[in-house]
């Protein structure tokens, strides 16, 4: 995961985005799926994109469902990152 988040910078065509999976993110590099730990590594993402000319990234799953607001609140924060979407 941190490998492929580093050489991500590297992409060319036909990547054409690329995205974020937070809780595999969270597994492999062994840190809590949460919103402090994973702002880095979800800000690297919006860099690498942007350093390699592709579109913006798309954000990660919010992972838990049970309300509205936990929702929005981490598709805006994904927003304020620069995702350009989130799944």
């Amino acid at each position: 995961m941190a490998l492929g988040v580093a050489a991500a910078c590297d992409l060319t065509p036909p990547i054409d985005r690329l995205t974020f999976g937070s809780l595999n993110c969270a597994t492999n590099l062994g840190f809590m799926h949460t919103a402090r730990p994973l702002a880095h590594v979800r800000a690297e993402h919006v860099l690498a994109s942007r350093l390699a000319g592709l579109s913006g990234p798309v954000d990660e799953v919010t992972a838990d469902t049970g309300g509205l607001d936990l929702i929005r609140q981490e598709a805006n924060l994904g927003v304020e990152l620069g995702f350009k979407g989130t799944i």
